[in-house]
């Protein structure tokens, strides 16, 4: 069993939101070979690129405290986007195309793209930092 049907869950529609999406092709930035700097790097200007696409629903999301915003911003994501790992094809998606593909599922980079949309769009200050 992989790890894409171990992490499966039900997620909900979310036919409430697609109006507030603009309509996008999903083309998918492709990251290469590059190194993790690399993808943190075009990370940050994918969020610069794309934030606009998350301004109604970053409105919708914004609660009266930092933190219910960011239990609210979890809550959105886990609760409509399946997550589905990183395959051989190392890609990066916009949240618009990210919503688009909530069935599918995105890797943990796009889940960062929209999170940090939605961040951007509300005013709050973050950072896109890598891990181990």
């Amino acid at each position: 069993m992989d790890i894409d049907n171990l992490l499966q869950r039900n997620i909900l529609g979310g036919q409430e939101y697609e109006p507030l999406f603009p309509e996008v092709s999903c083309d998918k930035t492709n990251l290469g070979n590059g190194n993790t700097f690399d993808t943190v790097r075009m990370i940050k200007q994918m969020v610069i690129k794309y934030n606009h696409q998350t301004k109604e629903v970053a409105k919708l999301l914004q609660q009266s405290s930092l933190k219910e915003t960011c239990d609210r911003i979890y809550w959105f994501l886990y609760n409509h986007i399946q997550y589905k790992a990183d395959g051989m094809e190392q890609m990066l998606r916009s949240p618009a195309c990210a919503f688009k593909q909530r069935v599918e599922g995105v890797d943990c980079k796009t889940y960062s793209i929209f999170a940090s949309c939605l961040l951007a769009n509300m005013g709050i200050r973050h950072y896109i930092r890598q891990i181990k």
